[in-house]
């Protein structure tokens, strides 16, 4: 899959050229099929697409600023709506199911018959259950929604790391679980001997829609494209 990067300068004028930033992690099948999605909403809404692969962080930055008009894909917060424009929730593109990575026949594998469960009968994380049978704590992705949870309700471990090394964490039990988008797990399950030692719980910490927000100026100036493309977005959305 080709993404086509622009250098970053000046702020972008309002026309009918879209810069979108998409974090520089793993690509996945879903991936393809979303970038596939936004080429295709974008020619319905009018409109051109360029896009720029850069860490998370940084492209929530350039938006911010208007260096960038928007991102691929965000969680909506209250917190979030005051710095970016939001579609309404309806006009969502993806739902996600953040599991847990955990060590395969571990304590908190819960496939495996020695292991409490750590989720209710609708697979939603039971916080108490798991507190009762904690070790180290847990971890996900910094400047996520997931890692902003854990550590509202003081699950996070000691240990702040990259992906990488939480996964060689987990599997030499000095760190209890990661959380982490289910269609990226199921990709890294393919690499190595992750599905050897890892296992990803059916439960979920979380379930959260996303979107393709926008720079606050931008949308003002853009009202009419920008809705129909995310109308358009979350009527192409992939379909899983």
């Amino acid at each position: 899959m080709f993404i086509l990067l622009i250098s970053i300068s000046a702020p972008l004028l309002a026309n009918d050229k879209v810069v979108l930033c998409i974090e520089n992690q793993q690509e996945t099948s879903l991936f393809e099929s979303l970038v596939d999605t936004v080429l295709l909403s974008a020619q319905q809404a009018g409109l051109t697409v360029q896009f720029v692969r850069l860490p998370w962080l940084r492209c929530q930055l350039l938006v911010k600023s208007g260096e960038i008009h928007g991102l691929l894909l965000m969680i909506k917060t209250p917190e979030r709506e005051l710095e970016f424009a939001f579609p309404n929730q309806s006009d969502y593109i993806l739902q996600y199911e953040y599991p847990l990575f955990v060590k395969r026949n571990g304590l908190y594998d819960t496939e495996s018959l020695k292991s409490q469960s750590m989720f209710h009968k609708d697979k939603s994380f039971n916080i108490s259950a798991y507190r009762a049978i904690r070790k180290v704590g847990l971890s996900a992705p910094f400047g996520y929604i997931s890692y902003q949870f854990l550590e509202q309700q003081n699950l996070l471990s000691p240990f702040h790391t990259d992906l990488d090394t939480a996964l060689k964490l987990i599997k030499n039990e000095r760190l209890d679980g990661f959380v982490i988008a289910r269609d990226i797990a199921n990709e890294l399950l393919k690499i190595g001997d992750n599905a050897e030692k890892l296992r990803l719980t059916s439960g979920s910490v979380m379930k959260k829609y996303l979107y393709a927000p926008m720079n606050l100026d931008y949308y003002q100036k853009n009202k009419v494209q920008v809705s129909s493309f995310w109308r358009a977005l979350h009527d192409n959305r992939p379909k899983r």
